[in-house]
């Protein structure tokens, strides 16, 4: 393992030699740190995306502090209601009128 320079923690081989030949050099292999590339760019993307790195101690985004989410997840209410919507209302105005129809919307009239 080469232990200074610019090569210091990898690591370092040499070619089998035959007998009574001269020693090969010692061999490192240079291939790109691609964990630590890797790492870097990914670091950028982020800070791009959200911004810089809150510290311990620096205020929350001031609109994340009046904004509330509520999801109801209740089933809805059977309630009976008293005063027809306006579309309903019109919609029994215009049935009303109509003899042939007027057996059929007894059952929805709300007087």
């Amino acid at each position: 393992i080469a232990r200074s320079g610019p090569d210091e923690g990898r690591c370092v081989w040499t070619l089998n030699a035959e007998p009574g030949a001269p020693p090969n050099p010692d061999h490192i292999n240079r291939r790109p740190d691609i964990p630590r590339r890797f790492t870097t760019h990914l670091n950028t993307v982020r800070k791009e995306i959200h911004g810089p790195t809150t510290r311990p101690g620096d205020q929350a985004c001031r609109s994340w502090l009046t904004i509330s989410h509520v999801i109801d997840v209740r089933p809805p209410r059977r309630v009976h209601r008293t005063r027809l919507s306006l579309v309903e209302a019109h919609l029994e105005d215009l049935l009303s009128r109509d003899p042939l129809v007027r057996n059929a919307t007894a059952p929805f009239r709300s007087s």
